[in-house]
């Protein structure tokens, strides 16, 4: 039997003891994937659809709103131009995308990981697996390890990684040195003062805060993405109060998609009078 770390999935059922046992073991035992072995251990492996696919129809639509793409987000121009460069060429820096909440930080690094294939990139949430044995146990083996699913570098995203101890990120430190040449590392965190300055040194930050210079534009162009998504999703909405509730609570994206969700329905289409 093939176990990659994790538990093994077996069948007893349906055994027929007058057929080679060979010929049997593909119903005997469903080997778990390296993925979700680590999955099980409370690593997040995605896959090159960013995730765990699900019926669209059960989506929320604030999850459907998030950015798909790095120009949805709200980011300079300069800064989704060499965002994009490392995304085509995959080969990114290792970087930590900091902001205040809702500011697009997992969106951009989930488009970031659905460029990888499957194999070649795990994620890591710093509220769930703080400590340095989920970067000994788990991170190390998968950064260090020669296999590989292509020539490219291999991808880890490690979210809210202002919870991370100061043990984990020392580890951290040595496993970004070390593993230059096989794996690069996204980092996101609220409040990047929280990262230890050694660790930080070591990465390119990249602020996701909205500047007062900018915010006018960056608003209005990410009014316009989502008033095109609502279209293409079939959902019937009110422009002047969609304007409205982009404007009190921009640049917080995920509060203005759960805003949107509650106005124009959960997934639904919505006449535009219900929304007045």
């Amino acid at each position: 039997m093939y176990s990659c770390g994790g538990r093994i999935e077996s069948f007893r059922s349906g055994f027929d003891r007058s057929l080679p046992c060979a010929l049997q073991i593909g119903q005997l035992v469903r080997p778990l994937s390296c993925g979700a072995a680590r999955a099980s251990r409370g690593c997040c492996l995605h896959g090159s659809g960013g995730g765990m696919m699900s019926d669209g129809n059960r989506l929320p639509l604030s999850e459907l709103l998030r950015p798909q793409q790095l120009h949805d987000l709200t980011l300079s121009d300069h800064a989704i131009r060499r965002l994009q460069q490392m995304l085509d060429s995959r080969l990114p820096l290792n970087m930590v995308f900091h902001g205040p909440p809702g500011s697009g930080k997992t969106s951009a690094a989930k488009i970031f990981l659905t460029g990888w294939p499957g194999f070649d990139l795990m994620q890591i949430n710093g509220a769930m697996d703080a400590g340095i044995d989920t970067i000994r146990d788990q991170l190390s083996g998968f950064a260090r390890s020669p296999f590989s699913d292509s020539e490219h570098v291999k991808l880890c995203f490690i979210d809210e990684a202002d919870h991370l101890t100061k043990s984990a990120q020392a580890s951290l430190r040595v496993l970004i040195e070390r593993c230059s040449d096989k794996c690069r590392f996204i980092f996101a965190a609220n409040e990047i003062g929280k990262l230890e300055q050694p660790l930080r040194s070591r990465l390119k930050a990249v602020d996701f805060t909205i500047r007062f210079a900018n915010k006018d534009k960056a608003q209005d162009r990410y009014i316009g993405n989502i008033a095109g998504k609502l279209g293409e999703l079939g959902i019937k909405f009110n422009r002047e109060r969609l304007d409205r509730i982009v404007s009190v609570y921009f640049p917080d994206l995920r509060t203005i998609a759960n805003e949107i969700e509650f106005e124009f329905g959960l997934g639904n289409s919505v006449p535009a009078t219900d929304a007045a």
